[in-house]
């Protein structure tokens, strides 16, 4: 239940967040890729969302709220080449402990053909609860990967994640704390999304799984599973706006959620 490296912690916090900008959250699926590639002045659209979390970890209860901002600048040549820009502002309950995390990052999405895609990404992040007497601040650097494959009636998505983070010296009052977490972590997914109508309008269904692996430093949980449906509007890279409403399940060592 660590507020730094546990779950809803700020060290899965950002691995999951960085895997989701570069691949869940922002990948074009449902046919869009290739219509996508030559739409010329495509807008850049602003990202609001709200996330709800609920573990039990260990038989202590966890509910944190959040809210995702993203903004994305897209080339009037090729949409596909992307900055993006993200903030993450949630609030975590550890049993009767009250938490605060922020996370901001920048990255830039890079296509290397039709179908594959790369992006880099840098990741600041924070934490505090005066409930446990805590306070980290850590950095994050990640790699990503995207690769769709398009089929008859669904596409089939392939993301897989580097990244590297570190916790750095924060400072409370007068008091400077650095625990020294140095971890690297591996996230890999893959999600499978056809079109479906509903109530009468086109939308793309998307079903995932994916695995976290961490190395470095020692820590509770090493590993993380996760499955996902998720239902909206689809996506492209030229589309001005899209909606879209996500379920997951995670489990991991003595957690759930």
């Amino acid at each position: 239940n660590s507020l730094i490296t546990g779950s809803n912690g700020l060290l899965q916090s950002m691995v999951a967040t960085d895997f989701a900008t570069a691949f869940s959250d922002n990948e074009s699926r449902g046919g869009a890729n290739a219509a996508s590639a030559g739409n010329a002045a495509a807008a850049s659209p602003l990202g609001l969302g709200v996330v709800f979390s609920h573990m039990k970890v260990a038989g202590v209860q966890q509910t944190a709220v959040g809210i995702p901002i993203s903004y994305t600048v897209r080339n009037d040549i090729d949409p596909r080449r992307q900055a993006l820009l993200r903030g993450d502002f949630s609030a975590v309950k550890y049993g009767g402990a009250m938490a605060y995390q922020g996370r901001f990052s920048a990255g830039y999405q890079m296509p290397m053909s039709d179908e594959w895609k790369v992006a880099a990404r840098g990741t600041l992040g924070f934490v505090g609860s005066a409930d446990a007497a805590t306070v980290a601040t850590m950095l994050g650097v990640s790699v990503a990967s995207s690769y769709t494959m398009e089929f008859d009636g669904f596409d089939l998505s392939i993301g897989n994640m580097l990244g590297y983070y570190q916790t750095l010296t924060a400072k409370a009052e007068s008091v400077s704390v650095n625990p020294g977490i140095k971890n690297t972590a591996l996230r890999n997914g893959i999600i499978l999304s056809q079109p479906v109508t509903v109530g009468g309008r086109k939308m793309v269904a998307e079903y995932g799984i994916a695995d976290t692996r961490f190395f470095g430093t020692k820590i509770y949980q090493t590993s993380l599973q996760e499955i996902s449906f998720s239902l909206g509007t689809r996506r492209s890279e030229g589309a001005r706006s899209s909606t879209r409403i996500t379920g997951s399940y995670m489990r991991g060592k003595d957690a759930k959620g």
